[in-house]
């Protein structure tokens, strides 16, 4: 997951500025680059459960909810 996160931010410019993996979630702190957010995020986790579901022979849905994406303001 952590090496599809970097290619993907580096292909988007997408700014990453933190990122935590937690064994039934994630956590990123990031800039989208000029695709947007929610392109970002559905390449990254639809690429994510292809390679997933192939790997453990099973199909279906990997992620129970869609992202919540919240806002940080870019000022102090």
């Amino acid at each position: 997951m952590v090496a599809r996160l970097g290619d993907l931010a580096e292909e988007t410019k997408t700014n990453i500025y933190a990122w935590a993996l937690i064994p039934n979630h994630m956590h990123i702190l990031l800039k989208s680059g000029l695709e947007g957010l929610s392109l970002f995020m559905r390449r990254l986790l639809t690429g994510y459960a292809i390679t997933y579901n192939i790997r453990h022979n099973r199909h279906g849905h990997v992620f129970q909810n869609r992202y919540k994406p919240i806002i940080c303001d870019e000022e102090a």
